[in-house]
């Protein structure tokens, strides 16, 4: 194994042991694909709750596997999950050598993957979004090698994990060299079409009206790129500063960053009140990177009566932040959009072709979903990390353009790696005090139905796979908040959680909530 492969491995167990992964808790939507798994484990057959969207079948056997080893833990499926973090970094960087990059570039590509904020963060869940970017960057690493069957082998295993999988597969069509290869990476668009039926269940389709969607699609459009391009600075930057000629037409890349600074305009409510489902953009709400933090905030005081987080950014550099990603997402598409332009007129390397035919592809199945969260970005767009540095002009190493962007990508880097790092610290830890809080109360007799503890922790308190799926009505007798509340005595403190008990003669907040 070459020795930056074992740096970067190195790196990541550092960043693992800071960030604690210990604690048996739920974490976003992982509940829902934990009861999943634990029920494979236990009786041998697949059955999944109404809530669950992704396709999951491939990610419930990887999980019941550990789980069988090691026991039914929200721990041990964490850990499942690292370790093909940790496998697709691997990967990753073995593509990496299938590409015209020098070996700083290699480094840098495979680090801005790894300290890509939704996949550093999903590391550390039972979240789909690891395994399915291990099976699409196998697959990527066996198309541009040649092993066109192998590739789609791994795009089946992918849409087995989120239904958007089979994208991967027309890149390899559309590149194929000959009519056996183009045969071999069309079997996943049959396999696709005839298993289509078993792959919907649970809240996966549509989520508004047909007529909505050209609203959705635009509005995907500007929060996808806008948050991809903020995800991955570290590429973009250098490629942007020393390199402003590769971004193309000058007036193109103008007319699309006006365009998104006008949406983000939108967005702070200059010109429409916030919160608008059409127009409102929400690359700084994205459910993961909130108010810059990493994970969902989602305790009832921050979540639903809009308290601030412990850590949170002030309204005063919303602004700048909220500005950069919409300039830096209008350059990151016109940036594509040349790119594309390029690869259609042929002349440009087979790994730049195929990784902009990916962002497309991704890009545009995903803007029909209707629904858009920031932890998407990165099942469309970590062929980012490779497609950046491939734009960056082929410069001698000793060359002073090159040095600048070395310096610029690496300072980069180590900045979204501490951010990264003590964010997910965070994030873990406030869910450690929850669980503690949540024990507590029942420990000492209350029922968790009674208990708001978040969407997490009252979705496992009830029956999961409970059909037909009805509106969960959630009691607020007691409440796990950030922050005190009017009309609440604080019961006690772990960490950052407050345990509360709801007053007798209080009317605000309700004494119940609706969840879906």
């Amino acid at each position: 194994m070459k020795r930056d492969v074992l740096l970067l491995l190195l790196i990541f167990a550092v960043a693992i042991a800071i960030v604690d992964p210990r604690g048996n808790m739920p974490l976003d939507d992982d509940w829902d694909f934990a009861v999943a798994t634990w029920h494979f484990a236990k009786t041998g057959h697949f059955s999944f709750t109404p809530f669950t969207a992704t396709s999951l079948y491939a990610q419930v056997l990887w999980g019941a596997l550990w789980t069988r080893l090691f026991g039914a833990s929200f721990f041990v499926l964490r850990c499942s999950i690292l370790a093909l973090a940790a496998l697709a970094l691997v990967v990753f960087r073995a593509l990496l050598e299938k590409l015209p990059l020098r070996p700083w570039m290699r480094f840098a590509a495979a680090a801005a993957l790894l300290f890509h904020p939704i996949f550093f963060w999903s590391s550390f869940t039972y979240m789909t979004h690891v395994p399915f970017v291990f099976c699409s960057v196998v697959a990527a690493y066996c198309y541009l090698r040649g092993s066109t069957g192998l590739g789609s082998l791994a795009v089946i295993a992918s849409f087995f994990i989120r239904q958007t999988g089979v994208v991967t597969a027309i890149p390899a069509v559309l590149l194929a060299r000959d009519r056996k290869s183009r045969m071999l990476a069309a079997a996943p668009l049959v396999v696709f079409a005839v298993v289509w039926p078993i792959l919907q269940h649970g809240e996966s389709g549509f989520h508004a009206q047909p007529w909505q969607a050209p609203f959705h699609g635009a509005l995907y459009l500007f929060d996808h790129f806008s948050a991809a391009a903020l995800f991955v600075l570290p590429l973009l930057i250098p490629a942007i500063i020393t390199a402003p000629g590769a971004l193309g037409d000058r007036r193109m890349v103008i007319g699309a960053v006006l365009l998104f600074l006008a949406r983000a305009l939108l967005f702070l409510g200059f010109a429409n009140p916030p919160w608008d489902p059409i127009l409102t953009s929400t690359h700084l709400f994205g459910n993961v990177f909130t108010n810059l933090g990493l994970g969902p905030q989602t305790l009832w005081d921050r979540a639903m009566l809009g308290y601030a987080y412990p850590i949170h950014l002030r309204e005063g550099m919303r602004l700048p932040l909220t500005l950069l990603s919409a300039i830096a997402g209008g350059i990151l598409l016109a940036l594509v959009i040349e790119k594309a332009r390029k690869a259609i007129a042929g002349g440009q390397p087979v790994a730049l072709r195929f990784g902009v035919l990916h962002l497309i592809c991704a890009s545009g199945i995903l803007a029909f979903s209707q629904l858009w969260f920031d932890r998407y970005t990165i099942d469309a767009t970590w062929s980012l990390c490779f497609v950046l540095p491939l734009c960056w002009p082929a410069l001698r190493s000793s060359s002073s353009a090159a040095r600048v962007r070395q310096a610029i990508a690496f300072v980069a880097l180590l900045a979204f790696a501490l951010f990264d790092t003590l964010a997910v610290r965070d994030y873990l830890q406030w869910n450690r005090d929850r669980g503690q809080a949540w024990q507590s109360l029942v420990a000492s007799g209350v029922p968790p139905l009674n208990i708001n503890g978040g969407v997490e922790l009252n979705a496992m308190a009830r029956d999961p796979f409970e059909r037909p799926r009805r509106n969960w009505v959630i009691r607020n007798d007691y409440v796990l908040s950030f922050n005190p509340m009017d009309g609440y005595d604080i019961v006690q403190r772990f960490g950052r959680v407050y345990s509360l008990r709801r007053r007798s003669d209080t009317k605000s907040p309700p004494p119940t909530s609706n969840w879906r």
